[in-house]
């Protein structure tokens, strides 16, 4: 596959800590200091983030399909309208970051930490999120058709209007979750029963 690499775009990050619009697909930024760094619009598609820290940095717009981010720190970041399809970021901390209207299609996010994180209207289908921390979370109409919520802590989440269709939440702690409006159809519910409620 075709990479979006510019060479004279990684120096310029490691030099100044902002590289918008950069060209940086598949580049190894594996433990890299990163944060506060300015990467809006950057093509950072399939690059290796692993435990980089990339907290509070501005990834608005940022195309990170297929990246690599397990145990990076994107704590307080901003990722409005970002690509995260595909990712892969197990363990990953997300807490406080503001994932709205972001695309994570089949992104593998399983214990990833997205305590009060902002993800409203993101499209979420077939993401995995067993085990995550989601509590506070805001995921009000957010697409989460055929998601893994497995044992995912949910406390308080908000989930009005959110879509989950076909998810599984079996074992999630779903304690004050707020779920007016949200759509549930062959919903397995924490309690393992199938709901069939907003099928039509």
């Amino acid at each position: 596959m075709e990479k979006n690499f510019d060479p004279a775009h990684l120096r310029q990050l490691h030099e100044t800590n902002a590289c918008p619009e950069g060209q940086l697909s598949g580049v190894d930024l594996r433990g890299a200091e990163l944060n506060g760094a300015d990467l809006v619009d950057a093509d950072l598609s399939y690059a290796n983030l692993i435990r980089a820290d990339l907290s509070y940095s501005d990834l608005r717009g940022v195309n990170l399909e297929g990246a690599q981010l397990e145990g990076a720190n994107l704590s307080g970041a901003h990722l409005w309208e970002a690509n995260l399809d595909f990712t892969t970021m197990q363990g990953a901390q997300l807490q406080g970051a503001d994932l709205e209207d972001v695309d994570l299609n089949e992104a593998d996010m399983r214990a990833v930490n997205l305590e009060r994180a902002e993800l409203q209207s993101s499209v979420m289908m077939n993401v995995n999120l067993e085990k995550a921390n989601l509590s506070y979370a805001d995921l009000r109409r957010a697409e989460l058709r055929g998601a893994n919520l497995r044992e995912a802590v949910c406390y308080r989440v908000d989930l009005r209007e959110a879509d989950l269709d076909g998810a599984d939440l079996q074992g999630a702690e779903m304690h004050f979750a707020l779920m007016l409006g949200s759509r549930l159809c062959n919903t397995v519910m924490p309690d393992g029963r199938i709901e069939y409620g907003g099928c039509h």
